[in-house]
């Protein structure tokens, strides 16, 4: 058995009193090899059929658990070299969070009451923060912004969710976190 596969069969996760799916015990195995060496986004994942033999899945399985795993950004498929590690991002959570939205367009009012009050939570907590690291410039373009959103929300509304967004981009942009712009992104 090779170096990689020895590595990848001892993250394969306990079995657990209620038997889960296959395909996601493929999952988590896939997780805890990445979480276990230490890996990177960027970093390659071992071969398809290596996978398969250490974690004593069909191809199925494996490619099934992979799909998985893209869709939540934490792998990546380059196609003719391989899977590698992904960026991890907050994408798929931001996407379901705009999704839910559009299943309710008889729900208009409550759902944009849900991600305002999301928001505030999201903003208050980091408000202190926030006025201390803006500086005149920021401050004078956060005018800008809001003069923006007062003129588009004034007439048809036309502009106002570009202004919006533009705003809360340049307000956490001092906060040099990734996860928090990641998140803004969904409100």
């Amino acid at each position: 058995m090779a170096v990689g596969q020895r590595a990848i069969r001892q993250t394969v996760p306990e079995p657990k009193t209620a038997r889960q799916p296959l395909r996601q015990e493929v999952v988590d195995g896939i997780k805890a090899y990445i979480l276990r060496n230490e890996l990177r986004p960027g970093d390659p994942l071992p071969t398809e059929p290596a996978l398969c033999e250490a974690l004593g899945a069909s191809r199925s399985s494996v490619r099934e658990a992979i799909r998985i795993l893209t869709a939540l950004d934490i792998v990546e498929v380059r196609h003719g070299h391989g899977t590698y590690v992904g960026r991890l991002s907050l994408s798929a959570l931001v996407e379901s969070l705009t999704f839910r939205g559009l299943l309710s367009p008889d729900d208009d009012f409550q759902v944009m009451s849900d991600l305002i009050e999301v928001r505030e939570l999201f903003e208050r907590g980091m408000a202190e923060r926030l006025v201390s690291s803006l500086d005149e410039e920021q401050i004078d373009r956060l005018e800008a912004h809001v003069d923006e959103m007062r003129r588009a929300g004034a007439g048809e509304g036309h502009g106002f969710v570009e202004a919006d967004r533009a705003f809360h981009t340049l307000l956490l942009a001092p906060l040099g976190n990734d996860l928090i712009g990641q998140l803004s992104a969904a409100f």
